[in-house]
């Protein structure tokens, strides 16, 4: 069996805190100056704060237990048992998603494909899912002989 936990993320959350740090931060300050150097500090940090706390860790990571969804605010986990599959939407937004047993998913973020680089993106994305689908079926064949 594969060493866990193991982390997976793709370039959009790169893109993510690019566009906070370069994009963001600087209009929100600009934006802020207008209630003055409080204002300006304050909305320029804003999207710095978010891109240290929230950006960098959005992405899937599978633990023994199973896959910790980090989104770009909230963190969820979900158990082994309750996941059927993780696939990949082949059409815009090249999201990657968990299929929980029953059918109802829960969006992956940080395994979806970006626009920049678009073909070998979605080759990154689409081998985390099969690593993701192979860990999966290793776990769940594991706990079933033990």
């Amino acid at each position: 069996m594969r060493p866990l936990p193991k982390t997976f993320r793709s370039t959009t959350r790169l893109v993510l805190i690019f566009q906070c740090v370069v994009v963001l931060a600087p209009v929100g300050a600009a934006l802020g100056a207008t209630f003055g150097a409080i204002g300006a500090l304050a909305c320029g940090l804003l999207p710095l704060a978010y891109a240290g706390i929230f950006a960098r860790r959005i992405g899937v990571e599978a633990t023994s237990n199973g896959l910790v969804l980090h989104g770009y605010f909230l963190t969820r986990s979900l158990p082994w048992r309750d996941i059927d599959h993780v696939e990949l939407v082949e059409t815009w937004p090249y999201n990657a998603r968990v299929v929980k047993v029953g059918g109802f998913t829960r969006k992956a973020f940080g395994l979806g494909a970006s626009g920049l680089f678009h073909r070998a993106s979605m080759e990154k994305s689409r081998q985390m899912v099969r690593e993701l689908n192979q860990i999966h079926s290793e776990v769940l064949a594991h706990t079933d002989h033990a």
